[in-house]
């Protein structure tokens, strides 16, 4: 059997949903915060607004995970071929980061903190720079991370 071919065109428009997804959320938070909605929740939350910027702190290890896990992809991972198995760990990466934009945007709309806020576009910026490009793609199915 032979195995398919991995559509890169595919994958760059998942990325781009997650992050318009994103990006739209957070345009959304603006207008609630212009609006004079948020904070949505009093002082009982605000160790929050502490807390969830370090959550950015799990980016690299997101991304070191997935370095690690390209090489380790098996020819036939449990009779699965190589291009599927790599277009799972892209998704299981790209779903790790999209979870800090969103907990670090629902932490800016609970307690309006700049620094949530801001934690949550510096990971939008990372989910963005992690976009399947086709030479890396490559690199990627022949086991070498990139």
């Amino acid at each position: 059997m032979v195995p398919p071919v991995l559509d890169v065109r595919s994958l760059r428009i998942l990325h781009l949903a997650l992050c318009a997804g994103c990006a739209l959320f957070l345009a959304v938070l603006q207008v609630l915060r212009f609006q004079g909605v948020l904070p949505m929740a009093a002082g009982e939350l605000e160790v929050l607004g502490f807390a969830a910027p370090l959550l950015l702190m799990g980016a690299p290890l997101v991304i070191w995970n997935f370095s690690r896990m390209v090489p380790r992809i098996p020819t036939h991972a449990a009779g699965t071929p190589r291009t599927l198995a790599l277009r799972t760990a892209l998704v299981l990466q790209w779903a790790a980061l999209e979870a800090i934009v969103i907990f670090n945007a629902m932490a800016y709309l609970l307690t309006a903190r700049w620094s949530t806020y801001l934690a949550a576009v510096a990971a939008l910026a990372i989910l963005v720079w992690r976009a399947p490009k086709e030479a890396k793609v490559e690199l990627w199915l022949n086991g070498i991370p990139a």
